[in-house]
């Protein structure tokens, strides 16, 4: 059943048969299709979809934010739960390589979020391939938190894996202790990609690990407006080499040898 699906997905990808495909549906298309198979009488609606494509070619990935049906009906619910049925929002991913086999993946819930979470994403190029990748903030209340869960989550848009680059929450703390939702960018530093939070006079940076093929967070430090992360200080116990000859000419002690008797 799963190679047929694929079959069925490659041919309105890119067309079978003798007859030429006058309409291909884009990857948002055969993955719609396929969430409705998937979840059956549980689909509830796509709230946003959206499609990479490398440049002057046809889109080859696209990110779903849909809704779940709740399994129990309303009056079966615990009191209050059917307040949040509406704003479970999930995520998928449908794969369609120009080359290689299509992939449909349902996104788990980030380990971060409390429980349901109301998502948006967009389109950005954040590792620098000229692709777009799926950025998706979630957001979700808190009881006693203002300011509630929210988590930034990308996945790589080039259509191979969908692979999850970078997952932290959307939240920074300043030195009073107060935390606060940050402004966050992309820019490049170096030769090294970088996710930047800046708030409340504090400033955190992810860099992009290619080894891991995703951002992590360095070591945090010190950080200024205008000079960036500082040099750790060091001990204020200096090592003896380095010390400061002192000027002072010490004291020569007083001779104990007696004066010869004449």
């Amino acid at each position: 059943m799963r190679h047929s699906w694929l079959l069925l997905a490659v041919c309105l990808h890119l067309g079978c048969g003798a007859g030429r495909q006058t309409t291909t549906p884009g990857p948002c298309g055969v993955g719609t299709a396929h969430l409705k198979r998937s979840l059956g009488p549980e689909f509830g609606k796509i709230r946003q979809g959206l499609e990479s494509a490398q440049p002057e070619k046809p889109a080859h990935a696209c990110a779903l934010i849909y809704t779940r049906l709740a399994e129990e009906l309303p009056d079966e619910m615990p009191d209050g739960d059917g307040l949040f049925v509406d704003v479970d929002e999930r995520l998928a991913l449908m794969l369609l390589p120009l080359r290689g086999t299509p992939r449909f993946r349902k996104i788990p819930a980030s380990s971060m979020s409390p429980g349901f979470v109301r998502m948006n994403a967009k389109l950005m190029d954040v590792t620098g391939d000229a692709i777009d990748d799926f950025v998706v903030e979630e957001r979700a209340p808190i009881k006693g938190d203002p300011i509630g869960y929210r988590g930034l989550r990308i996945f790589d848009g080039r259509g191979t894996s969908g692979a999850e680059i970078f997952s932290f929450p959307l939240k920074i703390k300043t030195v009073e202790g107060l935390e606060l939702v940050p402004r966050w960018r992309v820019k490049t530093q170096g030769s090294l990609r970088v996710i930047e939070y800046t708030g409340g006079g504090e400033t955190r940076q992810y860099l992009f690990d290619s080894r891991q093929g995703k951002f992590i967070e360095p070591h945090r430090s010190k950080t200024n407006p205008d000079s960036g992360a500082q040099t750790p200080k060091t001990s204020q116990t200096s090592p003896a080499h380095s010390r400061t000859p002192s000027k002072r000419t010490p004291k020569m002690p007083a001779s104990k040898t007696k004066a010869p008797k004449k």
